[in-house]
């Protein structure tokens, strides 16, 4: 279960995107702080993230910034980072309640903050003709894509630091990456790395990176 933090984080570095990347220790904090806030103050009933309250999306980012201060002058480049893993996050909240409690008829109200009417519209909403159309229509979808993002909504951003280590490793031992020479730039250079450990999907993600080239 996500939890708020209770003390406050100096956020001292960020990335193009305006994504927090260090300290370290902060970084599962800031995460943890999105998703508490996803759960604890947005309304499940609302069906589509752009129709969310703004006032309460406000809210919830001055709560945010209660614990966490950004680098000067990166505040509103980091707020819409952040809203869109709002988003991600609300849709996965709203597919976790869907899969693990309504398919199996249990009650989250007790887990989570949640009403028992926002449950019981919750629950209608999901027994339409409309909803069953469209969710099955993305599960055909997520059944196409072969090449699923295993990294949650840190990114490859926050694995830099570990996969450079263990290439340090590797060397260290004589071992030489068979990628390494085909890349430019550390973003790419990772992300080939990354998937050739998953021999199956290296062709995919040379194919696409030689077609950039």
């Amino acid at each position: 279960m996500n939890q708020f933090p209770k003390v406050t984080f100096r956020i001292t570095d960020v990335s193009a995107i305006e994504q927090p990347l260090a300290p370290p220790e902060a970084l599962p904090k800031w995460r943890n702080a999105l998703g508490f806030l996803v759960r604890d103050h947005l309304d499940i009933i609302v069906r589509e993230w752009a129709k969310m309250d703004q006032n309460e999306i406000r809210r919830m980012w001055d709560k945010l910034l209660t614990r966490f201060i950004l680098p000067q002058g990166s505040e509103d480049l980091v707020k819409e980072y952040t809203l869109k893993q709002w988003g991600i996050m609300f849709r996965n909240y709203k597919f976790e309640l869907n899969s693990k409690w309504a398919k199996k008829g249990l009650d989250p109200t007790k887990r989570y903050k949640i009403s028992t009417g926002q449950w019981a519209v919750f629950l209608e909403q999901r027994s339409t003709e409309e909803f069953k159309v469209l969710s099955e229509s993305k599960s055909e979808l997520a059944k196409r894509n072969k090449y699923h993002h295993h990294l949650g909504t840190g990114g490859y951003k926050h694995k830099l630091a570990q996969w450079e280590l263990e290439d340090e490793a590797q060397r260290a031992k004589g071992c030489q990456r068979s990628l390494t020479n085909l890349v430019v730039g550390a973003r790419g250079g990772s992300v080939l790395v990354y998937r050739q450990r998953k021999p199956s999907l290296a062709y995919h993600f040379l194919t696409q990176w030689s077609k950039r080239q």
